[in-house]
């Protein structure tokens, strides 16, 4: 059972306290930037929980009592479709692919988008392996098959809907006239039980990850001292073996991030997140332990005379390496803990 007042407290954390009006608030302010969320949210509660009150003071005076959990959901029947309320608070304007096609048209880029670009890419770095290739050049033609694969599915699914939006189509008209029509309380999705994650926090670690990428695969070739014509910054010995691996990795934790501003901060995330770390800390581990980092040659050439067998630089930047992953490690444990002790 819930309480009229029930839609004006913070939203609960744990799927077992959740009432019709969490989820419904969810859904309603999904995807807006977190001060309008905040006050959106404020606004929605207050309106439902007045809606309860009427209804439930309209009841007592007809001798008809009805009881709240009922009467909550005739107002959120009410007041209809979250989704489109959404739509309606995000203001969008004029739009390529409208109200009607929208959800069908996300539905189906979210069914290929993760399946068929990553087939492709895979099955293309297979055959130039097969092929005779490096490891390297067989990954970056890999990524950029799966890129132009999915800018093409995108392409051509919007193309796909936007031409359907605007066809005389019978079935589209009456998708027009009968939209939302056949929303109901019942299918509110529940509220996600992980603490919410800062979206710039989860942005900048995207950004941060794809520039490492960039740059390990910049420095092939020298990166910044590509004029000193002495081979990559890092030394091949150790990454010919763990650049694939590293980027690989990174790559996986972009994934992650993207997962974890969808469903919140969760143990299982935290998990993952820092078996990555581990996976990435190794080849740092392994300069600890004596193996070079930067190439020798790139080292003399910038500084000749210098102590080849010197390798306080080399252990000097994994070792900041090694901190820097150490921290978010324990950064992950914290933001579990944090949201544990919230539920």
């Amino acid at each position: 059972m819930t309480t009229a007042n029930s839609a004006r407290d913070p939203k609960p954390d744990t799927e077992a306290c959740q009432t019709l009006t969490d989820r419904y608030v969810a859904v309603a302010t999904r995807g807006l930037p977190e001060e309008q969320r905040r006050d959106v949210e404020a606004e929605l509660r207050a309106t439902v929980a007045d809606m309860v009150e009427a209804k439930l003071a309209a009841a007592a005076d007809a001798a008809d009592p009805a009881s709240i959990e009922d009467t909550e959901r005739a107002a959120l029947r009410e007041l209809g479709d979250p989704e489109r309320l959404a739509d309606a608070y995000r203001d969008s304007g004029p739009y390529l692919i409208g109200p009607t096609v929208y959800r069908s048209w996300r539905q189906v880029l979210r069914t290929l988008l993760p399946v068929v670009p990553p087939l492709s890419g895979g099955a293309t770095m297979l055959a130039r392996l097969l092929a005779g290739d490096d490891p390297i050049s067989a990954l970056l033609f890999g990524l950029w098959v799966a890129f132009v694969v999915a800018c093409n599915v995108a392409l051509w699914v919007t193309v796909v809907f936007a031409w359907v939006e605007r066809s005389d189509s019978p079935d589209v008209a009456a998708m027009k006239q009968d939209a939302g029509a056949d929303w109901d309380v019942d299918r509110l999705p529940s509220v996600p039980t992980g603490g919410r994650v800062p979206t710039g926090e989860a942005v900048g670690s995207i950004v941060a990850a794809l520039l490492t990428i960039a740059f390990l695969l910049w420095q092939r070739d020298g990166g910044p001292f590509a004029g000193l014509d002495a081979g990559p910054l890092l030394d091949p010995q150790v990454w010919d073996l763990w650049l694939p691996v590293v980027v690989v990795v990174l790559a996986a934790g972009v994934v992650l991030e993207m997962v974890r501003l969808r469903v919140g901060t969760q143990r299982w995330v935290a998990v993952a997140a820092i078996a990555l770390n581990v996976v990435v800390a190794v080849p740092f581990v392994l300069v600890l332990l004596g193996q070079p980092l930067l190439n020798v040659e790139v080292m003399d050439a910038l500084w000749p005379g210098r102590d080849a067998a010197d390798g306080t630089l080399d252990a000097a930047l994994a070792a900041g390496v090694l901190l820097v992953l150490g921290w978010d490690c324990v950064e992950e444990v914290r933001a579990v803990d944090a949201s544990h002790r919230s539920a």
